[in-house]
């Protein structure tokens, strides 16, 4: 059982221990969680006895671990009266060394895992930025191939129409070539068409020949002589070698003709 006192445990101290004033204050004074005071060896000796990490208060029965005991002396020779200031500050700085150096470590280990954190972080940022650069490049490359090969097939499509619109051109232009030709061959041959039966029939077919009767009307008129199919009349050619480069609408009206 524990001494009446309850500052020390004489069963557990040793089997002849006797309290006494000078064994309390030579022994090292501790306290539990429960409150209750007891000399630190005593409660090592108990804790020991019982043959577990843990035991229970003598007094109040509450559970305690090694771990858990606290000291209430301050270091040094105390209780003796050798205690001095450089003793106390001397262990002060001990245990702030040690308090520094386990923070030093801490943070040292706070920065080297952030670190390691920051570095894979940048990796995965670098991988999805060249990643996104990547697909950006190959999207912008295919949309200039896209785009060169809409702008060829329209090229190519609008040659082509243009082609087909000057082959078209070119038919109807020789269709009426033809016409002409074969009306102003009647002419020569059937209606004895004068010079200016041709050029108003021209003009009547082509208006934009307008401008040749204004000019037409200070010449002289010339003689009357027939058109034939096979000779030429001042200086112009054969019905048959109109030339094929005019742009020469259908014929239109009929034509005047004057009767020899």
């Amino acid at each position: 059982d524990p001494c009446k006192h309850g500052l020390c445990l004489n069963n557990l101290a040793s089997e002849n221990f006797v309290p006494s004033i000078g064994n309390f204050l030579s022994v090292a004074r501790s306290c539990i969680p429960c409150g209750h005071v007891y000399g630190r060896s005593c409660l090592e000796r108990w804790l020991h006895r019982c043959g577990d990490d843990s035991a229970k208060c003598p007094q109040c029965g509450e559970q305690f671990e090694h771990n858990l005991i606290i000291n209430l002396y301050a270091p040094g020779n105390l209780w003796d009266g050798c205690c001095r200031l450089q003793e106390v500050k001397a262990h002060c700085e001990s245990e702030l060394r040690e308090v520094v150096a386990h923070s030093i470590s801490m943070v040292q280990d706070v920065e080297a895992r952030s670190k390691s954190r920051y570095d894979k972080l940048r990796a995965e940022v670098l991988e999805k930025s060249a990643s996104m650069v990547a697909e950006s490049e190959r999207t912008q490359a295919e949309f200039q191939d896209n785009m060169s090969a809409e702008t060829e097939a329209f090229r190519a499509g609008l040659v082509q129409k243009v082609s087909e619109m000057v082959t078209t051109w070119r038919e109807e232009m020789a269709t009426n070539l033809m016409r002409m030709k074969a009306q102003m061959k009647k002419m020569a041959e059937e209606d004895n068409a004068t010079a200016t039966d041709v050029i108003e029939f021209m003009e009547r077919s082509f208006p934009q020949l307008s401008p040749i009767s204004s000019l037409s009307a200070f010449a002289p008129a010339p003689a009357p002589a027939p058109v034939d199919s096979d000779n030429t009349r001042h200086g112009c050619n054969h019905p048959d070698e109109l030339p094929l480069s005019l742009t020469l609408p259908g014929p239109g009206g009929a034509v005047k003709r004057r009767r020899g």
